[in-house]
């Protein structure tokens, strides 16, 4: 499963263009909000028995070395 995370302050631009796709969902569903956000989506997704994710940022973080290091200190512990 791809899952979006937004980190920087677009939320309200990718959250509109989320709705805009799909009007008929929540976008907070769809993409994550901060690290705490693809925390709570990840855990809802593992207990729907999903098991792979690819996150991804929606917008270019700046330092790919940061993302990763913060990807794996906050989402590392939701393995199975």
């Amino acid at each position: 499963m791809s899952l979006r995370v937004v980190l920087d302050d677009a939320a309200d631009e990718v959250f509109a263009a989320t709705r805009a796709r799909r009007p008929d969902v929540d976008p907070r569903r769809l993409v994550a909000l901060g690290w705490a956000g693809a925390r709570e989506l990840v855990s809802r997704y593992v207990d729907a028995g999903i098991s792979k994710f690819v996150v991804q940022p929606t917008s270019h973080p700046g330092s790919w070395e940061l993302f990763v290091t913060d990807f794996a200190a906050e989402l590392s512990g939701l393995e199975n």
